[in-house]
């Protein structure tokens, strides 16, 4: 039995998911709204790994740079990502999405994993430096 591959379905989802979230970046107040959202830091006290997040990319999208930094130094990945995706560049559908992955393979998955290894352990040492 040949599995799918859903990775058609993925892009499709992350095209929309990243368009939705620069939309909201536009309108969402930088500052916030003086609610926490994020169930770990209520139930713990501590921020998870991307606790202020949101509130950087919002800062971004303002041009409160400084700001977006103090809130979460990756928003300066994630929004460029997230523009790139939601505008086309990185193709995010049918067959130039293919072509697009199948060219870029080797360093979109150096990138990621090299990502995905400072984002946790950036959070790891400010979960740390909160407790002590």
């Amino acid at each position: 039995m040949k599995v799918p591959d859903l990775s058609f379905v993925f892009a499709r989802s992350l095209f929309w998911i990243c368009a939705a979230v620069i939309a909201a970046s536009v309108v969402l107040n930088p500052d916030g709204y003086g609610v926490s959202l994020c169930v770990f830091k209520q139930y713990t006290g501590v921020d998870c790994f991307g606790c202020g997040m949101t509130r950087g990319v919002t800062s971004i999208t303002h041009l409160r740079f400084e700001s977006a930094w103090h809130y979460h130094p990756f928003a300066f990945l994630f929004w460029p990502a997230a523009v790139l995706l939601a505008l086309g560049v990185i193709p995010p559908v049918g067959r130039a999405y293919l072509r697009w992955r199948d060219a870029h393979t080797r360093g979109f998955n150096a990138f990621l994993w090299v990502g995905l290894v400072a984002f946790v352990t950036y959070g790891l040492a400010r979960m740390i430096a909160q407790v002590s």
